[in-house]
């Protein structure tokens, strides 16, 4: 009697720890596909502030009054701080 209440035991661990294991590597794929996307977003808000610097560095601006370059430089600032 002890021994097959002790074989029961031992396939319900294997059991639970088959399941856990199969969460955990979903889990880790899980990551790994978060990991792949933080990195492209991070490149790509790489991409867009220096695209920022370089619109602010454009001729563009030279051909904005005073009160037009303020507006642009607050909408770069706010695109700036989003991004950070």
């Amino acid at each position: 009697m002890i021994d097959a209440l002790k074989g029961e035991l031992e396939m319900t661990y294997e059991e639970v720890v088959d399941v856990l294991s199969r969460r955990l590597e979903s889990v880790w794929d899980i990551l790994k596909e978060l990991q792949k996307e933080s990195n492209s977003l991070r490149e790509k808000i790489e991409a867009i502030k220096a695209a920022v610097g370089d619109l602010r560095q454009s001729t563009v601006l030279s051909s904005l009054d005073d009160v037009e370059k303020a507006q642009f430089e607050t909408h770069l600032r706010k695109v700036e701080d989003l991004l950070a």
